[in-house]
Protein backbone atom coordinates (compact mmCIF):
# COMPACT_ATOMS: atom_id res chain seq x y z
CA UNK A 1 0.00 0.00 0.00
CA UNK A 2 1.25 3.62 -0.74
CA UNK A 3 1.09 5.84 1.89
CA UNK A 4 0.17 9.71 1.31
CA UNK A 5 4.34 10.78 1.25
CA UNK A 6 4.76 8.93 -1.60
CA UNK A 7 2.22 11.16 -3.83
CA UNK A 8 5.03 13.63 -4.08
CA UNK A 9 7.62 11.32 -5.40
CA UNK A 10 5.16 9.95 -8.00
CA UNK A 11 4.32 13.64 -8.88
CA UNK A 12 7.62 14.19 -9.98
CA UNK A 13 8.75 11.24 -11.64
CA UNK A 14 5.61 11.87 -13.79
CA UNK A 15 7.38 15.68 -14.03
CA UNK A 16 10.11 14.21 -15.46
CA UNK A 17 8.52 11.78 -17.27
CA UNK A 18 6.45 14.42 -19.16
CA UNK A 19 10.21 16.54 -19.60
CA UNK A 20 11.61 13.67 -21.06
CA UNK A 21 8.77 13.31 -23.87
CA UNK A 22 8.79 16.54 -24.37
CA UNK A 23 12.86 16.37 -25.05
CA UNK A 24 12.09 13.67 -27.01
CA UNK A 25 9.35 14.95 -29.11
CA UNK A 26 11.48 17.33 -30.65
CA UNK A 27 14.11 14.83 -31.47
CA UNK A 28 10.98 13.04 -33.75
CA UNK A 29 10.16 10.12 -30.87
CA UNK A 30 6.18 9.73 -30.27
CA UNK A 31 4.61 11.20 -27.26
CA UNK A 32 2.48 8.37 -26.95
CA UNK A 33 2.84 5.00 -24.84
CA UNK A 34 6.61 4.08 -24.74
CA UNK A 35 6.96 0.59 -25.39
CA UNK A 36 9.85 -2.41 -24.77
CA UNK A 37 10.02 -2.35 -28.69
CA UNK A 38 9.84 1.15 -29.10
CA UNK A 39 13.06 1.84 -26.78
CA UNK A 40 14.88 -1.87 -28.67
CA UNK A 41 14.34 -0.33 -31.70
CA UNK A 42 15.66 3.48 -30.21
CA UNK A 43 18.43 1.35 -28.86
CA UNK A 44 19.64 -0.02 -32.22
CA UNK A 45 19.16 3.15 -34.07
CA UNK A 46 21.56 4.97 -31.90
CA UNK A 47 24.19 2.25 -31.35
CA UNK A 48 24.43 1.96 -35.44
CA UNK A 49 24.82 5.65 -35.86
CA UNK A 50 27.33 5.55 -32.61
CA UNK A 51 29.52 2.75 -34.66
CA UNK A 52 28.98 4.61 -38.09
CA UNK A 53 30.52 7.75 -35.59
CA UNK A 54 33.35 5.48 -34.60
CA UNK A 55 34.09 3.87 -38.30
CA UNK A 56 34.39 7.32 -39.31
CA UNK A 57 36.50 8.65 -36.41
CA UNK A 58 39.13 5.53 -36.94
CA UNK A 59 38.55 6.58 -41.13
CA UNK A 60 39.71 10.49 -40.48
CA UNK A 61 42.67 9.13 -37.87
CA UNK A 62 44.05 7.13 -40.73
CA UNK A 63 46.72 9.98 -42.22
CA UNK A 64 47.69 10.35 -38.37
CA UNK A 65 49.27 6.60 -38.54
CA UNK A 66 50.51 7.05 -41.79
CA UNK A 67 52.79 9.88 -40.64
CA UNK A 68 53.91 7.80 -37.83
CA UNK A 69 55.04 5.15 -40.35
CA UNK A 70 57.04 7.85 -42.25
CA UNK A 71 58.50 8.83 -38.92
CA UNK A 72 59.35 5.53 -37.88
CA UNK A 73 60.98 4.42 -41.60
CA UNK A 74 63.17 7.80 -41.14
CA UNK A 75 64.29 6.84 -37.54
CA UNK A 76 65.22 3.45 -38.33
CA UNK A 77 67.04 4.14 -41.68
CA UNK A 78 69.24 6.75 -39.81
CA UNK A 79 69.72 4.42 -36.86
CA UNK A 80 71.08 1.77 -39.19
CA UNK A 81 73.07 4.07 -41.11
CA UNK A 82 74.56 5.29 -37.79
CA UNK A 83 75.13 1.43 -36.37
CA UNK A 84 76.76 0.11 -39.70
CA UNK A 85 79.20 2.70 -39.78
CA UNK A 86 82.42 1.30 -39.09
CA UNK A 87 84.49 4.28 -37.62
CA UNK A 88 83.74 5.60 -34.32
CA UNK A 89 84.73 9.55 -35.42
CA UNK A 90 82.13 8.48 -38.24
CA UNK A 91 79.38 7.66 -35.94
CA UNK A 92 80.40 10.60 -33.74
CA UNK A 93 80.10 13.20 -36.99
CA UNK A 94 76.66 11.49 -38.48
CA UNK A 95 75.08 11.81 -35.03
CA UNK A 96 75.79 15.49 -34.08
CA UNK A 97 75.18 16.49 -37.51
CA UNK A 98 71.77 14.88 -37.68
CA UNK A 99 70.85 16.60 -34.39
CA UNK A 100 72.00 19.37 -35.46
CA UNK A 101 70.17 19.25 -38.64
CA UNK A 102 67.17 18.23 -37.30
CA UNK A 103 66.65 20.34 -34.13
CA UNK A 104 67.69 23.49 -37.11
CA UNK A 105 64.51 21.84 -39.52
CA UNK A 106 62.53 22.00 -36.13
CA UNK A 107 63.15 25.74 -34.83
CA UNK A 108 62.91 27.42 -38.75
CA UNK A 109 60.47 30.42 -37.56
CA UNK A 110 57.10 30.06 -40.47
CA UNK A 111 56.74 33.07 -42.51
Amino acid sequence: MASHSNWGNVELLESLRSQVAVFQEGRGVAKESYTFMTLMSAIMTLGGQAVHAVFTLMMALAPVSEIALHVARFALENLVDILNTPDSKDIAVKVITRYTINQSVAFIPKI
